[in-house]
């Protein structure tokens, strides 16, 4: 009998919550395999048991979700430095282009300037 003189069975007074948040799975595995728990009891712990493994995987599942998120941020932002990194190559082979031929004419004009003073 409780102190407020209601009757309570075994089965209404089990509440193995505290409990089991302090056991690992590993020690609720081998409480299982003793058959510790037994009908209602073993049935709630195996579904808590299977609720917080499926926990793990939702927050696992979150954390690659968001880890790819990043990389996605990452990548674009790579593209848009090999973008910028394309665009500059590009200018300093324009501009190593202009001074070839500026090279070259200067190199003909200096021929000529030879060739007409012997």
């Amino acid at each position: 009998m409780h102190r407020w003189g209601v009757v309570f069975t075994m089965d209404e007074k089990f509440n193995p919550a505290s409990e089991l948040h302090q056991l690992t799975d590993e020690e609720i595995e081998t409480r299982l395999a003793a058959a510790i728990w037994v009908n209602e009891r073993r049935a709630f712990v195996l579904r808590y048991l299977e609720d917080k493994k499926l926990k793990r995987k939702r927050a696992a599942r979150s954390e690659e979700l968001e880890i790819a998120r990043g990389a996605k941020t990452v990548a674009r932002e790579a593209i848009s430095v090999a973008k910028l990194a394309q665009r500059s190559a590009k200018l300093a082979f324009t501009l190593a282009s202009i001074a070839t031929a500026a090279a070259i004419a200067a190199a003909a004009v200096a021929a000529a300037i030879l060739y007409l003073k012997h």
